[in-house]
């Protein structure tokens, strides 16, 4: 006979008037399955129903197992036996209950395997000349709440009848048991309740006694189950998919015994809810060097960072309440940021199914969600920006997020110091007259020439006419003769990753080749250097760099006397270049002609090129240091006769080919098509 029956028939029993509270369960829908495209998450649960002895009924005082009875179409389990399906959910649930005027003996447990399968879908970037190292490991956080077990016996004996004759004795014993186990925490429980009577006289119902109660037993006692939480980690090394599995165990135990005066009634449960936390924000996977998980500082003054910090969590076939995650929950970034009047991750919050970083807001004094920075100025170094992780952890560290944060370009918001900017009103005496910006240097700048050595006379300038096409200029002045007595470099706006303009190195060989001859000298083949038909386009820092590097040569070239811009006697110079005919003689170059390489380019650029190409391959890894942003514009294109780019080398895609372009007749490749370009001036005895 079942309980409900057994309370539908029994009469008189004060002892069955007691109220259970149960526990529900909460089925909401299924949970997004996955963290874009770059990840997809998949649950797959089996469920074994083991049951022996007399098979237990549910739904009155207990939930039935995974919510479907013993005899339904969902276990086919009226007389007995096991069966496996497919789990509706990440949960565990078992009751059962089992009672009467009789002895029974009643066994029950249910074995759920959580199976979460992850897919990685790997990206897909080929770029001649780029390597990166995605990230492949990723952590997640396995969550159990509300394990409980629940044991619940009741016997009651009644001896006395209202119509003669009564029992003369009647007795009921009840015990049951549950566990519960879960690889993180466990619950189990027993209860044990017996009662008896007797009468006087049975055949005149005198003297007659009745007894009964219950014992209710819970563990945890508080009934609000057990928490557990670890980390775990999940490695696509060797293929693009990975799987991790836990275990939910239940088992309730039921026995009695009675007469006919008497009742026994045994009842027993087991919950164990169960599910997933992944890092959502930044995407643990995303990949900075192809332009995911990027962050702009602001342009204004203070200058403000938000970087989002957030997790999901995952469960099938019930909602988790994850607030008790977020009070162990911290969301940090290493290396650190400094921020000058907030507190970064300061605590996180529950959102539903989401984790959310909050900072705590000095200036307001209330919280904003993620990581908020604010400072007055950007950060004083250019190796403050860069590659950083967004760390989730309970504890102990549970995953992390690569990202790259970079600064506003042309902006102007960086700390004080650094190179002076001028204003160059004339590009026919570039000089004279300067004019001292009131104005600080652009972002790009200041943090170009903090990461490529902070060069001493090296300043920024703007220069006011129309001739876009000026990149760096040289200053000198003289103490006597060709005795140099200071030099100052400019760099102008132009070399702006922002400006749009097309950053092109003129490359150069050793070609012989027929001249005709000149009255200051009879020469007619030599080897000559000869500006090659490939060219070189450079982005970013590069432009930088090979302005900068350009410019130094000159510096050199008039420190070393090699060149000089007034009348020496000391020295023959027939075409005026500045260079020394005898110098021009032993390095590859006529001395009859001002422009012996190339129509557009006099003799002395023509060797700072040179120099400047050979420091600039020197220099080819400092792209690693470009933080500069992409100025508000797509700097992808798939055009590869395209050569634009916006923004800085590290920004969004990466330029194609990486990190520069050789050109030569419409081909374009990372490397040279000559192996004999010249990097330094050549010598000749």
């Amino acid at each position: 006979m079942s309980a409900r029956k057994l309370a539908d028939s029994k009469k008189g029993s004060r002892s069955l008037q007691i109220v259970l509270v149960a526990l529900l369960l909460l089925l909401p829908p299924l949970l997004g399955s996955g963290q874009g495209e770059r990840l997809t998450l998949q649950f797959r649960g089996i469920a074994t129903l083991a049951v022996s002895g007399d098979v237990p009924q549910c739904g009155f005082f207990s939930s039935c197992p995974l919510g479907k009875n013993y005899c339904s179409d969902f276990w086919q389990l009226c007389n007995g036996g096991s069966r496996t399906v497919v789990a509706p959910g990440s949960y565990l649930i078992l009751g059962g209950e089992y009672g009467g005027s009789f002895g029974y003996n009643s066994n029950a447990t249910l074995n759920v395997q959580l199976v979460f399968g992850l897919r990685y879908r790997r990206p897909n970037v080929n770029i001649e000349g780029f390597t990166y190292t995605p990230k492949t490991d990723l952590g997640l956080g396995y969550f159990v709440e509300g394990v409980m077990a629940g044991a619940a016996t009741i016997a009651v004996a009644g001896c006395h009848n209202h119509i003669p004759p009564c029992c003369a004795s009647g007795s009921a014993s009840a015990n049951a048991s549950a566990r519960v186990a879960t690889s993180l925490v466990s619950a189990s429980v027993s209860s044990s309740y017996s009662a008896s009577c007797g009468c006087g006289d049975a055949e005149n119902c005198v003297d007659c006694t009745s007894d009964g109660g219950s014992s209710w037993q819970f563990d945890p006692p508080d009934r609000q189950g057990r928490r557990g939480f670890k980390a775990h980690p999940i490695s696509f090394d060797r293929g693009d998919s990975a799987s991790h599995t836990e275990t939910l165990e239940g088992a309730i135990q039921l026995n009695g015994s009675s007469n006919e005066c008497a009742v026994a009634v045994s009842i027993g449960a087991a919950y164990a809810f169960a599910g997933l936390l992944l890092q959502s924000a930044p995407h643990p996977l995303g990949v900075p060097a192809i332009g995911e998980n990027e962050y702009v500082w602001s342009s204004a003054s203070p200058a403000t960072l938000v970087l989002p910090a957030r997790a999901l969590g995952y469960a099938w076939g019930w909602e988790p309440d994850l607030s008790w995650i977020a009070e162990k929950a911290v969301f940090r970034v290493e290396p650190e940021i400094p921020s000058d009047d907030t507190k970064p991750g300061v605590r996180t919050v529950a959102r539903g199914q989401e984790l959310v970083a909050q900072s705590l807001d000095g200036q307001t004094e209330g919280y904003v969600e993620d990581l908020f920075y604010r400072s007055k100025y950007l950060p004083p170094h250019n190796s403050d920006f860069g590659k950083k992780r967004v760390v989730f952890e309970m504890e102990d560290k549970v995953d992390y997020a690569e990202i790259e944060v970079f600064y506003p370009t042309d902006m102007k918001n960086h700390p004080p110091g650094g190179p002076r900017g001028y204003l160059m009103p004339s590009l026919i005496d570039p000089c004279q007259p300067i004019r001292e910006l009131n104005e600080p240097s652009p972002n790009w700048f200041y943090y170009y020439w903090d990461a490529y050595g902070r060069h001493e006379d090296v300043y920024f300038a703007k220069e006011n006419t129309n001739n876009p096409r000026v990149f760096g200029r040289l200053c000198e002045t003289y103490a006597a003769g060709c005795t140099i007595a200071s030099i100052k470099v400019y760099i102008f706006d132009t070399v702006s990753p922002c400006s749009g303009y097309v950053h092109v190195v003129p490359l150069f060989r050793l070609e012989y080749r027929y001249l005709e001859p000149d009255e200051c000298r009879d020469v007619y083949s030599s080897a000559f250097i000869t500006r090659s038909d490939e060219e070189l386009y450079v982005y970013g820092i590069h432009g930088y760099i090979e302005t900068l590097e350009h410019e130094l040569a000159h510096k050199r070239h008039l420190i070393d006397g090699i060149l000089c811009r007034r009348t020496d006697r000391n020295r023959v110079d027939n075409d005026w270049d500045g260079l020394d005919d005898r110098w021009e003689i032993r390095h590859g170059l006529h001395p009859c002609y001002y422009r012996s390489v190339d129509p557009d380019l006099p003799d002395y650029e023509v060797i700072a090129y040179i120099e400047g190409y050979g420091n600039l391959l020197s220099a080819k890894e400092m792209w690693k240091h470009d933080w500069a942003d992409d100025c508000g514009y797509d700097p992808c294109n798939t055009n590869p006769q395209n050569h634009y780019r916006y923004g800085g080398i590290q920004k969004a895609c990466p330029p194609s080919p990486f990190p520069w372009r050789y050109v030569r007749d419409h081909r374009i490749a990372a490397t040279p098509f000559y192996n004999d370009l010249l990097t330094k001036i050549p010598e000749f005895p």
